[in-house]
């Protein structure tokens, strides 16, 4: 619930607000932390992602939309089964919010906001790096 506090190399660690959100934290002098758990875990990912869309070639435009921006242009419906998205599901979970990317990475496609739309995990895991929504696209 609150804080864990503990001495960290006989250092008291003093609670301080994430950058990112302003949740208070408690990090040590010798960690280099300016944000909390959850934070610094989604900046990773972030880092991550970007990294690997970069190894398969990805064009690399600015920060990636985040996932509530494009779900709330979408209206929080899938576009590729045309159902409601639960905002709250788990990650992992087959109905959980992705973003997917129109024309795939490994085709070309960037990170931009007009070429990501929401899905359900498990659609677009289903579709692949194919499908219709490439056709669509064309004509």
């Amino acid at each position: 619930m609150g804080l864990n506090l503990q001495r960290l190399n006989d250092v008291p660690v003093r609670p301080v607000p994430c950058d990112d959100c302003g949740t208070l934290t408690g990090r040590g002098r010798n960690q280099a932390g300016r944000f909390c758990d959850g934070c610094a875990r989604a900046r990773r990912r972030a880092k991550d992602r970007r990294a690997a869309a970069v190894r398969r070639g990805a064009v690399v435009v600015g920060p990636r939309p985040k996932l509530e921006d494009i779900a709330g242009r979408d209206g929080w419906r899938c576009h590729l089964c045309g159902r409601a998205v639960d905002r709250v599901r788990h990650f992992q979970h087959r109905d959980a919010a992705t973003l997917d990317h129109l024309v795939p990475v490994s085709d070309g496609g960037t990170d931009e906001a007009a070429n990501l739309a929401l899905a359900h995990r498990g659609c677009n895991s289903r579709r692949g790096v194919g499908g219709h929504v490439q056709l669509a696209l064309i004509g």
